[in-house]
Parts: C-alpha cells; structure tokens; sequence
C-alpha cells in the first residue's frame, strides 16, 4: 500500500464506522430485545468440545470454534474490560471483506453467540449492531476489584486519585429542595396521585412529541424544578472541593438544575442539558434561560418575541391538522429515532404552529449532545478512581458510564439505595451529605485538614468560580458552564450549606463491601437478602437485578 493511499484508507475506515454508530457510546438494544437469552449465552457452547448433532451443521461455525481457543477468548475479553467498546471495534472489527480483523460474526462467536452465516457476513450491519449490543452487556459484567472494599479502601482511593470522575444524579441535590422523579414522594408519583393531566403515564410529560402538542403541561409544573431558589449542597461543596486542589477530571451530571454551576465547579458536562438556556423550537435562536423565568413561575407556555413579531406582521397558511399520539401502555423510548412521525393527518392542534420556547434538556424522543461521547473518549484514558453520587443509574447512556471506563479503575457508590445491577468496589449507602462529610472528616483526620475542610452548615461561603484550577490542561468548559458563568447564577454569593441531618459512624453490613451511614434505605429487598445473609456479597446482573433501561433524560435521577 502506498503512502498516499494510507490516509484514503483510513478515511475510508471511518467513514464505515460512522455510517454504522460505531463511534458513539449509545447502543440500542430494543431491536434485539427478543434475542437477550441469545446475548447472554456465554460462551459454555464455545468452550465445549462437543460437537453439533445436526447433520446440516456449519462449516464455518466448526472451523471458527476450533479457530478461537480459550486463550484467544480471554485475551479478547481482557482486552474489551480495558480498551473500552469503541477502542475495541477499531482495533478488532473489519467491515470489509479485505481489511485486517475479525468479522461481526466471528467476534460474536468468540462472545458465545451464534449467528447464521451471512454472504454478507463483514458488511452485516444487523450482526455489527449485535456484537455492540453484545459487549454492552459483558461491559456491564465488571468484576469487582479485590484489593479495594473497605472504608480504608476508599479513603486511600480518594486521598492518592488525581483523576477523578463523578457521576452525580438527583441525590447531590435532594437536600437542597429539589425532588427527583423515582421516589415515593417523587415527581412522578406526584403527577400519578394528582392525576391532573392527562397522561398515560408520567414520564409522558418529558416526552418530545408530547411536549410538542401540549407544552402547557410541562410548564404547569416546570416551576417545581427551575433552581432560582436552591442554593448547591454539601455534597455541590465536595466536588468543588476535589476540584479545587486538582483532583477532578470531570463531573458528569445528570442533573439539570445548574447547582453545579452555582457551586463553582468548571469541569462539569450537563449530560442532559440544563435551564440555562433555552431555544425556540422553530427558527432554533437561542436565549438565555432566565429570559423564560417570569413564564414558568406564572405557569405559562413562553413563545419566541423574534417569530410572534414576524407572525403578527404576515398571515401564515393554517398547519396541518395534528393527531395526539397514543402510547397505547407503551414505555417510552428514549432514541433519537424513537418517535418518528407517520405521514396521516393530524387533528388540529393550535400549539404546532406557535414558535414555543424550550429549555435546552434531553426529552424522550432526543440524543445527548456529542460533547458526552467526546468526553468519555477523552476521560476514559485518564480516570483512576470513579465515584458515583446520588444516582440510581437508571438512565442510559449515561447509566452505562461504569461500563464503559477501564475496568480496573476503582469504583465507589455513594448513594441511598444499592445498585444491584452494578458491580462497585465500595458502597457507602445513605444521604449523599451525610457520606462526604464523614470522608471530609476522615482525610483530615488523616494530616489534610485544610485540604479536606467544607464549611459548616452554619458557614456562609462565597462562590470561588475565579479559582484557577491546576494540573488540568486542554480542558473542555461547556457551552453551559460559559453561559452560567456570565448570568446570576456564577454571581450568588453567602451560599449557605444544606445542615447535615444526625449522623452516626458507619456500619458495615453483613461483613460485606456495603457500609451504612445515615439515611440509608435499609429496607431495601437486596440490602434486606444481604443481611439475611443469602445474597453473595459480590452482585452481579442476574434475572432479579435488572439492567438499566433508557428512561427521561431530562431527570433529577432519584437516589
């Protein structure tokens, strides 16, 4: 090959990988939800040496099952655990029938599935969606650390880690009066009691096509979520910490409320978006997200001024008339092709032709903003320790965040409730406030006490957004952190920690890596079988412990 056709080549290669999703970390399972005992099949059939019965057998599936020992097997599976999904296809995959590498199917089958010869086996692109879908779920498989599930574990983690990532859902802010959506007292079993709209189900709220046909509904309770009046937590107060003395690699969050922001951390991704701005959904102008502030707390659909003057000036043909769509029970998927509309007509609807205002945040029917893919690629290569906070990781992608970093990177939860379907080195279960302060206390016990100090629920602090931030070059700083920085939100100062509520010293549970601190929901059924002593102390995804599914993205994720 000569040198000018290397460039070609590669060019080629990518442009094959993007035409088949291979360079993002989104993977859609619902095509192959009928094949998940399929997927999940291991590789005993593999590793047997019995041969097939069937007299019409495959060929090719008995020379591809002599080709990959075990040797061959287990290397591929360490190299997946380390390299990561993407890495993994770009060094493993070939697309076309000339190129290095290994087939869909043969990879599939090195993964324990078996599949139908193809004649178009390397340019199968349902077998490359399958083999994606395939190593999401041994990724999810991680298997725990040894040498990392004590309290002392994690402390040491967290004092010697200068990369770390933190992924934080609606636990971070519950404290701070914002109410996530899973709970009991939650947004959506508020929305279930009242029954006050007309929904199928609640998460119908957070629905694009829904939303689209009835935006007054969303902006009916929108004034419950906007964080004009919370101030940032204890826990806001301990990332920012970390941040500070150079610890943070990113915080990942999947809130929208910019509590981030207002506690002064800078290297934070709005996997969700946030309400920090706003767009209209027509001609796409951009406004910052005070702008729609008086509307939401007067309960009010905002429109844009820029296409209700233009609209007021010209006489507009009517739009089409727009049929409400049905969910018929459904749950709802969140995938950017998830709601793609049908060609008949639609009952009139007069909000489909207005110029409607929206928060810039991820709704059913949306994708993430690449930014998370980039970063993730990016951060993967860096993280040493991964601490998730205040998230059920119900809401993929992001959910699957743990899956996808180097498998040997310690894993902390800090969370009210256990994740059972996620496999973390340390659990410390209970109110996210209550955990960070004790390990504060701990590490600065330990010599570090200037380092490790957050003020007191007393103290008033100022928001130190102008702190440089060192060791961290070629950062990304989101179009939200700049937007936030530049409105009130960066400007709050006497920002008042949330109180602790009463603590006690930690207690391990049933001698296993979970410990339990105050608030902890002890009532939980794995937490209940851990105690009784008939769950194994090290989970993993079985028939009871669900994956994460796609849920709304637009969540304050519940604890």
């Amino acid at each position: 090959m000569t040198g000018s056709s290397i460039p070609a080549a590669e060019a080629s290669r990518a442009a094959a990988f993007a035409a088949c999703d291979l360079d993002t970390f989104d993977v859609d399972e619902d095509e192959f939800s009928d094949n998940v005992a399929e997927l999940d099949s291991g590789l005993a059939a593999l590793a047997s040496d019995e041969e097939s019965e069937d007299e019409g057998g495959d060929p090719w599936l008995a020379a591809a099952a002599a080709e990959w020992d075990q040797v061959q097997i287990d290397e591929l599976h360490a190299q997946l655990r380390e390299i990561g999904m993407i890495n993994f296809l770009r060094k493993y995959l070939r697309l076309e029938r000339d190129s290095p590498g290994y087939s869909a199917r043969q990879l599939l089958l090195a993964f324990g599935v078996l599949v139908p010869v193809s004649a178009e086996d390397d340019s199968n692109l349902r077998y490359v969606q399958m083999l994606k879908v395939t190593i999401l779920r041994i990724l999810r498989r991680r298997e725990r650390r040894t040498d990392v599930s004590t309290l002392e574990d994690a402390l040491r983690q967290i004092k010697t880690a200068r990369n770390i990532i933190i992924l934080s859902g609606a636990g971070v802010s519950t404290s701070c009066g914002i109410p996530d959506f899973r709970s009991s007292d939650g947004i959506y079993a508020k929305l279930r009691d009242e029954g006050a709209y007309e929904l199928d189900e609640p998460q119908q709220m957070f629905d694009l096509q829904f939303f689209r046909h009835n935006p007054q509904v969303f902006y009916s309770f929108a004034h419950s979520l906007y964080p004009s009046n919370f101030l940032p937590s204890r826990t806001h107060s301990f990332i920012r910490l970390l941040e500070k003395h150079g610890k943070l690699l990113r915080n990942y969050t999947q809130n929208i409320d910019t509590l981030e922001q207002r506690a002064g951390i800078k290297r934070v991704l709005n996997c969700h978006g946030s309400f920090a701005t706003a767009s209209c959904m027509r001609c796409r102008r951009a406004f910052p997200g005070e702008a729609i502030k008086e509307d939401v707390f007067a309960k009010r659909v905002p429109l844009c001024p820029y296409c209700t003057a233009d609209d007021e000036a010209h006489t507009e043909e009517p739009s089409p008339p727009a049929k409400k769509r049905k969910t018929d029970g459904q749950a709802l998927n969140w995938r950017a092709d998830a709601h793609e509309e049908d060609d008949e007509e639609e009952e009139h609807n007069p909000w489909l032709s207005k110029p409607i205002l929206r928060f810039d945040i991820c709704l059913f029917g949306e994708p993430l903003p690449d930014e998370f893919d980039l970063c993730l690629a990016k951060d993967r290569e860096k993280i040493d320790l991964l601490i998730v906070i205040g998230s059920s990781l119900s809401v993929a992608p992001v959910s699957e965040l743990t899956a996808h970093i180097p498998h040997s990177v310690p894993q902390i939860l800090i969370n009210r409730d256990p994740t059972p379907h996620v496999n973390f080195d340390v659990c410390l279960l209970g109110d996210c406030d209550v955990v960070v302060s004790w390990l504060c206390d701990q590490l600065a016990k330990a010599g570090s006490e200037d380092i490790w100090r957050l003020p007191s629920a007393e103290e008033p602090r100022a928001v130190d957004t102008d702190v440089e931030v060192p060791n961290k070059p070629e950062e990304h700083v989101s179009s939200v952190e700049a937007l936030a920085s530049a409105s009130s939100l960066a400007s709050v100062e006497d920002v008042v920690a949330a109180p602790l509520a009463p603590s006690s010293e930690p207690q391990r549970i049933a001698d296993t890596h979970f410990y339990a601190f105050s608030g902890a929901n002890l009532d939980h059924p794995f937490i209940k079988r851990l105690r009784r002593g008939s769950k194994s102390s090290s989970p993993s995804p079985t028939s009871e412990t669900p994956t994460p599914q796609p849920e709304v993205a637009t969540e304050q994720e519940t604890e």
